[in-house]
């Protein structure tokens, strides 16, 4: 069976390259545009993986890790934050989240199969 991966995107170049490279690797994969769709999905998702952008309309990502920490059948989710610009502001806010990863798009995204395999196991 397939481990399912969450993308979180309003990128909609980001959300396609992120679901056919994931999709190429065999894992199932659900797209979100903003977070509050996101969170609402989730809801009622079993998923194996959350990847989400840090900046977004409505919710950020770091916005979402919170809410998806607050879900008891999601405490424990791993979750990997895609930015192109993060800071260091953004690296302590999401400190106590629990963030398993952080990915540059405009520099690691070869790397994204790699990552997520050694999160969730391939």
């Amino acid at each position: 069976m397939a481990k399912k991966i969450f993308v979180v995107d309003d990128s909609k170049i980001a959300l396609e390259i992120v679901r056919e490279t994931l999709e190429r690797e065999g894992y199932e994969v659900f797209e979100a545009a903003d977070g509050v769709v996101a969170h609402r999905q989730l809801k009622s998702q079993d998923v194996d993986l959350l990847i989400t952008d840090l900046n977004m309309p409505n919710m950020n990502g770091i916005d979402l890790a919170k809410t998806v920490r607050r879900m008891p059948e999601k405490k424990f989710l791993p979750i990997l934050i895609m930015t192109t610009n993060k800071d260091e502001r953004d690296v302590r806010l999401a400190e106590p989240l629990s963030i398993a990863a952080w990915l540059d798009k405009a520099t690691e995204m070869t790397r994204l199969p790699k990552m997520v395999g050694l999160l969730i196991g391939a």
